[in-house]
This record gives structure tokens, sequence and C-alpha cells, in this order.
């Protein structure tokens, strides 16, 4: 039995907790959570950071790593000296650094094969109790009102079961590429599974991003088989031209989306983009307080809850200064991932590149910058990154110094993670 078993229940666990439905009052926010659920995560939360504690030294060395995330989460908290909403902005931003630790917490002690197969083993269980729940008490497991009939299953909205399952194809496909005999066949039975839920979710933004991301995992693939960067090139120039010869021939989105039932404006996002770009304006520099803005600002009968976009909720929440920041940490991440990848060429390795990438497609139309189970797994595939990228540079270091027959990062202080 792997010695860590203990580790990756207590992961599974609070992936559950962070992602799954609790059952409220009617007069209480689902978004929100009962007063149970913010003390049990709250304690989660604690819990994580007294954990990142004991294991400071690996975790301070990936936190130095990544720079431009740590700033990004301080200036969330320290946002509550600004905050139109400070209670809000201050609970909002620990349940972000809480769950940021939960995930600095798990990297250091799963290791990456171990955290994307206890991911894995949470979404698996979470399908199993989405498909109860939609079938056996569909007045939980299915939408009641908005988007009436669509199925949640275990999550609190159906978009959050079209990036559960998302998230959990991306985990399972990897640990497939290495499994073999009977572990195999379940794990795609798992996939299998995710793939009927997210279907059935209805969420545009879920299967649209999954699709091109089963596009981009392909190629990965094919690059990784033939040992190329041509793929790569070959997938940019069609992609190039297909947009191109869509433009001529006068395609436009509207005929794009016509397909999936969504107007040009994205389901009213484009209203709501129009909107915050002004509300903007007024607050350039440091915005208006991590979550604050839609705590006490409602857009017309619709009060969407976020700008259903991150770079714009992160100015809304953190100002320029929050943009560049975001800017910065997704450009750090899928550059070291790719180069990770690139390195390894392994099934292990494309995970962290297929998450981070997963999360920037889905981040035009929604935010992932809130404590949930998304945020838990990108913050991790950027720890990863940065240790697979700590770990190549010192290496070549050692190398350029010593010859390539002299040890390697274990031997100064890099154990494997």
């Amino acid at each position: 039995m792997d010695p860590r078993w203990p580790e990756r229940a207590l992961f599974i666990l609070a992936v559950l907790l962070n992602a799954g439905l609790w059952i409220v009052a009617p007069h209480e926010d689902p978004e929100v959570g009962s007063p149970l659920q913010q003390i049990v995560l709250g304690l989660t939360y604690v819990a994580a950071i007294i954990g990142v504690v004991a294991e400071r030294r690996t975790a301070l060395r990936l936190m130095r790593g990544s720079m431009p995330l740590v700033l990004l989460v301080l200036l969330a908290v320290l946002s509550t000296l600004w905050s139109d909403e400070s209670w809000i902005t201050a609970r909002r931003s620990f349940e972000l650094l809480g769950a940021g630790a939960l995930s600095l917490y798990f990297v250091c002690r799963l290791g990456l094969k171990g955290f994307v197969e206890a991911f894995s083993a949470a979404m698996a269980i979470a399908a199993a109790l989405s498909v109860a729940l939609i079938f056996l008490v569909p007045d939980i497991g299915r939408m009641q009102i908005l988007y009436e009939g669509a199925w949640r299953g275990f999550f609190v909205h159906k978009n959050g079961l079209g990036f559960g399952m998302a998230w959990g194809m991306i985990s399972v496909a990897t640990v497939i590429g290495y499994s073999h005999g009977i572990r195999r066949a379940c794990w795609i039975a798992a996939f299998v599974l995710m793939f009927v839920l997210l279907i059935g979710s209805q969420g545009a933004t879920a299967v649209f991003a999954g699709l091109i991301l089963a596009l981009l995992a392909s190629i990965l693939l094919w690059s990784r088989a033939v040992r190329s960067t041509r793929p790569l090139f070959l997938i940019t120039l069609l992609a190039s031209v297909a947009i191109l010869a869509a433009e001529i021939l006068g395609f436009g989105i509207d005929d794009v989306l016509a397909l999936t039932g969504r107007d040009a404006t994205l389901t009213g996002r484009t209203d709501i983009w129009q909107i915050v770009l002004d509300a903007i304006a007024d607050r350039p520099i440091l915005g208006y307080g991590y979550q604050a803005y839609f705590a006490s600002h409602t857009i017309g009968a619709w009060d969407p809850g976020h700008a259903h976009n991150g770079l714009l909720q992160a100015a809304l929440d953190l100002g320029l200064i929050g943009v560049v920041l975001v800017i910065i940490t997704f450009a750090v991440g899928i550059t070291r991932a790719s180069v990770s990848f690139w390195q390894g060429r392994d099934y292990l390795s494309s995970w962290p590149l297929l998450a981070i990438a997963y999360t920037m497609l889905t981040d035009v139309t929604e935010d992932v910058s809130t404590s949930d189970f998304r945020w838990i797994v990108f913050v991790a595939a950027l720890f990863f990154a940065t240790e697979a990228h700590q770990r190549h540079s010192l290496a070549s270091e050692y190398k350029e110094n010593f010859g390539i027959n002299s040890g390697g990062p274990e031997q100064v202080g890099i154990p494997a993670l």
C-alpha cells in the first residue's frame, strides 16, 4: 500500500468539500454556503496553513520560484484595506489564501503522480455521487429554476459539474496513459462517465474548452511520439488558415454559437463586460477589492456574481496591477509547463501543461480566482511546473560546472516531488 495513503485520503476529502453541493437553508446563498460549511472549510484552510509551515523547506522553495502567484494572492489579501466591502474581501481573500495553502501542502506531500491520482479519484467519486443525485434525487441533482433540468449533480451549479468533469477527464486521461490491466479499465470507465456528465451539464464553456484541450492533448502525444516540434507548428498553421477562411467566407461568431443555442453576446456576457469596463475605468489602479464589486453592485435584473472573464474580474478586484500579475502568472506557468513536457515527454509531465491551458481557456468566460477546486488544481499545476523548472535549471548548472555524470539535483537539496 502507498505509504502516503492517509494524505491521499485527506486530499480527496478536501477536494470534495471544496467542490460539492452543501445542503443550505432556502434563505442561504448556495454559492456562499451555510455557516457549517464556512466553519468546516475555514478549519481546513487553517490546518493547511499549519501544514505548509511544517513543510516550509519545500514550500518556501516553490513559493520563491512562483513569485507572481504569491504576489497576486498577497495583493488580494491587502485589498481588504481599500475594499468597498472589507469584511467580504477579508473572508474571500482568506479562502483564496487557504485554498492555495491546501494546494501547496499536498503538492509537497504527494508529488505529481500522487496528486494527479488523488484528484482523479476525487472526481471519480464526485461523478458517481452526481449520477446518484441526478437520477435518484433530481430535486437536488438537477437545476430547478435557472437552466431548469440541466444536470448539476454533486456540484452547486451545472457549470461546476461541467468544469469538475472536464478537470477530472484531464487527470484521468493522464493516469490511463501509464496504467495497466484492471486498473486501467476502471479509469477508462470513469473517463467515459465523466464525459457523459460533462455533456449533460450543458456548460458550453466547459465543453468547448474540453474539446480544444482534447485536440491539444492529441498534438502533445503526437509530438511526444515523433520527437518533433513540427506537429505544433502544423496545428498553428491549420488554425490560422481556418480562421482566415472563416473570415473570408463570412462566417462569424453568430454562426458558430447558433449551433449551441447561444447568441453573439455569449448568453449576456458581452453586456456584462461593457458595464464592467465602465466600472474599471472609475477605479483603474487598485480596483474595488477582491470579490467586492458584485457584493454591492447588480447589473440590471441579473446578479452575475462575477465578470465572467478572468482578466476583467482581476481588473475589478485588483486593478491594473492585478491584471499584470495574472498575465505574468499565466505566461510563466504555461512556459515552464511547456518546457517541462518537452523535456519529459511522458504522460505525467503533460498534466501541468494541460491544466494551465484549460484554466486559460475557461478564464475567457469564467473566473478561476475563487477558492473552489479549480483554484486548488490550477495552483498545483503552477507549483509542479515551477518544481520541474527548478530541477532542470539546477541539473543544467550541475552538468555545466561538474560534467554530465556528476550527479543530479537530489544531491544538492532538491528531491523529486
